[in-house]
């Protein structure tokens, strides 16, 4: 008996072979070679350059004052408000002076009772130096006559030093300004007793000079020795930066210390700076920027070109063959997104600048030209705002 199968059991009797059939084909499909990976390479650039150094430090006063009495005393009068600015000389502070003028007023009688004290004996002298002659004086009595003028003299003497130090005393009264700057805080305020001119003066305020202003630095020796050359004379130019402002000031250098911390390997040098405006002041952040040589040529690359493997600097440079090898090199300065390559790589080298997660040492790479934008480089040094390496 002949029975007819449906056509809905034909397709599904009939769907694993076409199931199968497409399976089969996309393996064919995915299982075909891939060829290299492509790269973005790039020539280096050959360019004028000058080594800088850049150093961080903090602005320091050519003159720090605490200000102190040279007498002890009370205070009359507080005469500068906090903060200021003050000229060398003016007055700062100022004590109860009516102790010192009856000191000075009692050193002064004492002075004038020892000029009588000496015209009395000179006199007397005077009166018996005839007499030795005639035999009327013996020659102890004249000698007696002479020591008594002498006496007389070192008396008067040593109460005019007390009359000088009693005015003195009377002046330092009055605390001045030692040098022009900016005064701090009063520590002390009217109606306090202070000590002065001892061990236990009391501190009355601080005053720093602002015009002009150090800044101190140590290189390593490496670089310390590079500026040493540029600036035999002490006349190196340098420029600081200072932190959150976009302007920049010109220094100089003007001085080297005399020997070399052996702890750090590093020497402590100074640079001054002019601030007649007295906009900078002491304790504030810097970068401070030197050349270190002359212009030279030099090459660079991208930065991001450049590998790190643990300690060393690493290029991948592409030979004749498209191969990528692993090139080791020295790197310097960083000017505009550009490293200055020291050793290690030729101006002819194709350098991998793109794609360098898909670089292996000893691979074949599809390289693709690219044209990075290159930096801005005069022969004097570099660009505005171009970062330097830090020493």
């Amino acid at each position: 008996m002949n029975r007819t199968v449906p056509p809905i059991l034909s397709l599904l009797f009939a769907s694993p072979l076409v199931f199968v059939g497409c399976h089969g084909s996309s393996e064919a499909t995915a299982g075909g070679p891939a060829g290299p990976p492509e790269v973005g390479v790039a020539a280096p650039i050959v360019r004028q350059v000058t080594d800088h150094a850049e150093f961080t430090g903090r602005l320091s006063a050519v003159e720090t004052v605490a200000v102190r009495a040279r007498v002890g005393g009370f205070i009359d009068r507080i005469h500068f408000e906090e903060g200021e600015l003050v000229e060398a000389g003016d007055l700062l502070v100022s004590l109860d002076a009516r102790p010192f003028q009856a000191d000075l007023s009692q050193r002064d009688a004492e002075r004038a009772e020892a000029e009588v004290r000496l015209a009395l004996a000179e006199s007397e002298a005077a009166r018996v130096e005839p007499l030795v002659d005639r035999r009327a004086v013996s020659i102890e009595e004249v000698e007696q006559r002479r020591r008594a003028v002498e006496t007389a003299r070192a008396e008067l003497a040593a109460a005019t030093a007390r009359f000088d130090r009693a005015r003195l005393d009377l002046e330092f009264t009055r605390v001045l300004a030692p040098v022009a700057g900016r005064v701090g805080r009063a520590l002390v305020t009217r109606g306090n007793l202070i000590g002065g001119g001892g061990g236990d003066s009391t501190v009355l305020t601080t005053l720093v000079s602002l015009d002009p202003m150090y800044f101190y630095f140590t290189p390593d020796e490496r670089t310390a020795q590079r500026l040493l050359k540029q600036a035999p004379g002490r006349e190196l130019s340098v420029v600081l930066r200072l932190e959150g402002e976009g302007s920049t000031l010109e220094g100089r250098v003007d001085f080297f210390d005399n020997q070399v911390d052996p702890s750090t390997g590093t020497l402590q040098v100074r640079a001054v700076f002019p601030n007649p405006a007295g906009s900078l002041r002491p304790g504030m952040f810097g970068r401070l920027e030197a050349q270190l040589g002359e212009s030279r040529p030099a090459i660079l690359v991208p930065d991001a070109a450049v590998g790190r493997d643990q300690t060393q600097k690493i290029l991948y440079v592409i030979d004749d063959d498209e191969i990528a090898q692993r090139q080791v090199v020295t790197i310097g300065r960083l000017v505009d997104g550009w490293r200055v390559i020291e050793s290690g790589l030729s101006a002819d080298d194709r350098v991998v600048v793109e794609g360098l997660l898909r670089v292996r040492p000893g691979s074949a790479v599809a390289p693709r030209l690219v044209t990075p934008e290159e930096p801005s480089i005069s022969a004097d040094g570099p660009p505005s705002g171009a970062p330097s390496v830090e020493s």
